[in-house]
């Protein structure tokens, strides 16, 4: 084989290697592709799951949130306004807008609604969140009902006491309000002279 013959075979040999390098490489990219495919649709899949599942939960908190909260409107008014905890997305992620319902419309709690509505409906959205999963067994407020009449404190009162019965919680309430402190198992009075305070139980 003459020289240049010679050289010429070493460039195609040295080309043939290169090929079957650059084949092995594109089998191997290939290859990762298909997986990285198969992930993917895994991916999707999951994050469609997931969707699922968090409409459901969603669906279902909505329903509970809003039957409990409803039915202290109930309770307490003669013509009370339903209550709707609606799960929007907004801005890519999910929000919750609190609304009160009648009649087919919806009102903001408190642009339209009296505040006496907006103080029961934070009262029963607290023991609401409560009952989802925090278990600590006290609540405290501090006048949860300075907008409600004496007749509606009464009724508001009865679902304390009851509540507190049903549930096995506490409820340690400030207040100045008879009707409240009525349906109390015990009352401690507080009250200062010279900056000091004083705590008695009646």
């Amino acid at each position: 084989m003459d020289a240049k013959l010679k050289k010429w075979d070493t460039i195609l040999t040295e080309k043939k290697v290169r090929r079957d390098v650059k084949t092995d490489m594109l089998k191997s990219k290939r290859e990762e592709y298909e997986e990285e495919m198969v992930y993917l649709e895994h991916l999707q899949i999951a994050r469609s799951l997931i969707q699922r599942a968090s409409v459901l939960t969603q669906e279902k908190l909505s329903h509970h949130i809003g039957e409990l909260v409803t039915l202290a409107m109930q309770s307490v008014f003669d013509d009370p306004y339903s209550f709707a905890a609606n799960f929007v997305n907004r801005r890519n992620t999910t929000e919750c807008d609190l609304v009160f319902t009648k009649n087919g419309k919806e009102y903001k709690p408190l642009d339209s609604c009296g505040y006496g509505a907006a103080d029961v409906s934070s009262f029963a959205l607290r023991i609401t969140f409560w009952s989802l999963g925090n278990k600590r067994p006290t609540i405290t407020w501090d006048e949860p009902f300075r907008q409600l009449d004496s007749k509606r404190i009464t009724y508001a009162a009865e679902i304390v006491k009851r509540l507190s019965e049903d549930l096995g919680i506490q409820l340690i309430i400030v207040t100045h309000e008879k009707e409240l402190t009525a349906c109390a198992d015990k009352i401690f009075s507080v009250s200062m002279s010279d900056g000091v305070s004083k705590v008695i139980t009646i």
